[in-house]
């Protein structure tokens, strides 16, 4: 993994092919399963690996995909496997980190998510990391509301 960006508690680096296989076997608490239905394909994803300052352990990932070249917006996606790693503010610095390089890396106008609104820990941490929300939708017959963050 090659370490680019770091808060507070979490850093993220870019996770080889390697890397994504091995953590996409990664088991995960089956809380996630039925707050993180898929969705949609990621066309041209950017893996990075989130990994706690204090000890070097990788706990969770974050993507951003399906750039749209017109708005300059792209699509973020995270996920914290280990429930003994949520509700401590790293799902914040992983949001907040890979939102400052789809603006300042990337020059995106706009980051964009998806989410299931019964998954209300995942919604405090976008807003908490400046996501607003703004429409429903439904894809393949699950209901989320989407959020966006623009540049400032």
């Amino acid at each position: 993994m090659q370490k680019l960006l770091k808060l507070n508690k979490i850093g993220l680096g870019r996770a080889s092919s390697e890397e994504i296989q091995y953590y996409a076997q990664m088991p995960c608490d089956p809380e996630i399963a039925e707050l993180d239905p898929p969705t949609s394909k990621c066309i041209n994803p950017t893996t990075f690996l989130a990994y706690r300052l204090v000890d070097d352990e990788v706990i969770g990932a974050t993507i951003l995909y399906n750039y749209h070249a017109s708005s300059r917006s792209i699509e973020y996606g995270a996920r914290i496997w280990n429930r003994e790693n949520w509700n401590k503010g790293y799902g914040v610095e992983m949001t907040l980190l890979t939102c400052d390089y789809a603006f300042n890396s990337l020059g995106m106008n706009t980051v964009n998510l998806k989410v299931i609104p019964a998954n209300t820990r995942a919604i405090k941490c976008y807003e908490t990391s400046g996501f607003r929300h703004m429409r429903y939708e439904t894809i393949n017959g699950y209901v989320f509301t989407r959020m966006v963050k623009r540049r400032q």
